[in-house]
Formats: structure tokens, C-alpha cells, sequence
């Protein structure tokens, strides 16, 4: 711990030098200085805009930190401590887009049962609503027999999972298969780590496994 304080207190900062903030952010995680971190957040999302913040600081910065995790070099609180920051910010940008969802929803967000890694689900959620879709939000760890219930509503065309891991009892092929047989009339679109050892191929089926195919079904449906 003493060893990533001295490098952090010995960076020089730089105006636009993403890897000073990435210390910055892991100083006041380290320090659990909750004003400080939030601090550094909202002036970068000022000097980057907000989806860069997200993809070029908070997704790095992430991953730097689960690695130094890995090396017990910092402590599974700071880990949550960050994410719970970074969740509740995307949470806050994403209510701004709150008027526009009048009227039924037209597509699901999801995380399939056992999978709690929600964070780039909030990030898809934000860029679906930024871009005018009418979201229905329901976050992790979501069972099938929940899905079907909201599913019926009237408006519904499009079922999005995300997945990280797998750990639904299914192969990716086989859950796919299930969600088809049970909603065949959605267009079921998937996402994620844990989608891309998929083979799966049917017309209602479409797999985004870069994150510049997220971006594209975004901006070419909306």
C-alpha cells in the first residue's frame, strides 16, 4: 500500500494525461476519500464529456484496480467503494433522459441470473436512453420467470442481456436457444465476455461481442 502512495504522491499531473488521473482516482480510493474521487470524475467528465470519461478513465481505471486486487495490493473494500461511486454517477447522468421515457418501453435490459456485474449494463442503459430508446431497466442476476412476466407488456420488441460471466446452469448456446423458444417474436440481442464463444445463429438473434458492435446497434436502431 505504502509503495502505490509513493508512486501516486510522485506523479506530476498533466492537463490531459488519462494515467495521471487513473492515480488520482486510485489515491482517494486508497484514502476512501468519497469527495475527492467524485471530484476527479465530474471535472473530467467537464474537460472529456461523460462517455469518455466512462470508457477511457472508469473502465481502465477498473481494471487496474481488480489487478492490484489480484496482487493484494489493495483491499476488496476500495474495489466497491469505486464501483459504488461510479455506478451512482452513471445513474445520476442517466436521470437526466428521464422525460423522454413517456409512452411503453421498448426494450429489456438485462443481466441473466447469477451474473452481477452490472456496471456496463448502466453504461448501455445511459447510451440506449441518450439516443432516444425507451428503456425498460431491470438490472442483474434476473431470473427467466421474472423476464416473462415483463416481457408481455405491450411495446416490448427487443430483449438485451449482458453477460460477463456465465454462470446460468447454460451453455451461451443453450440459453440463447431457451430465450428463443420462450420469446419467439423478440429480437433477442446479447453482449458481453460471456457471449463470445457463441455459435449461435437464428434471424432473431443478433450477438454484439465487440464493444464497437454496441455502439453500431445503438446508433443504427435509434
Amino acid at each position: 500500500m505504502v509503495e502505490i502512495t509513493a508512486q501516486v504522491n510522485n506523479t506530476e499531473p498533466g492537463a490531459a494525461n488519462y494515467k495521471t488521473y487513473l492515480q488520482k482516482l486510485l489515491q482517494a480510493a486508497i484514502d476512501f476519500n468519497e469527495a475527492e474521487f467524485l471530484d476527479i470524475l465530474n471535472y473530467l467528465a467537464d474537460k472529456i464529456g461523460f462517455e469518455k470519461l466512462i470508457v477511457d478513465v472508469c473502465y481502465p481505471y477498473l481494471q487496474r484496480v481488480g489487478l492490484l486486487w489480484d496482487t493484494n495490493r489493495v483491499i476488496p473494500a476500495q474495489e466497491h467503494f469505486s464501483s459504488y461511486i461510479i455506478q451512482n454517477r452513471l445513474i445520476s447522468e442517466t436521470e437526466k433522459f428521464s422525460s423522454s421515457q413517456t409512452g411503453s418501453p421498448e426494450i429489456i435490459l438485462f443481466c441473466p441470473e447469477n451474473e452481477h456485474h452490472e456496471l456496463p449494463l448502466l453504461f448501455i442503459n445511459y447510451l440506449l436512453r441518450k439516443r432516444g430508446w425507451k428503456v425498460l431497466y431491470l438490472g442483474s442476476n434476473i431470473k427467466l420467470e421474472d423476464l416473462k412476466e415483463v416481457a408481455q407488456l405491450t411495446g416490448i420488441t427487443h430483449l438485451y442481456l449482458h453477460m460477463i460471466t456465465n454462470f446460468t446452469g447454460f451453455s451461451i448456446d443453450d440459453y440463447l436457444e431457451k430465450l428463443h423458444k420462450i420469446f419467439p417474436n423478440k429480437k433477442i440481442i446479447a453482449s458481453g465476455k460471456g457471449t463470445e464463444q457463441s455459435q449461435r445463429s437464428f434471424v432473431q438473434l443478433q450477438l454484439l461481442k465487440k464493444d464497437e458492435d454496441i455502439y453500431a446497434f445503438i446508433e443504427k436502431a435509434s
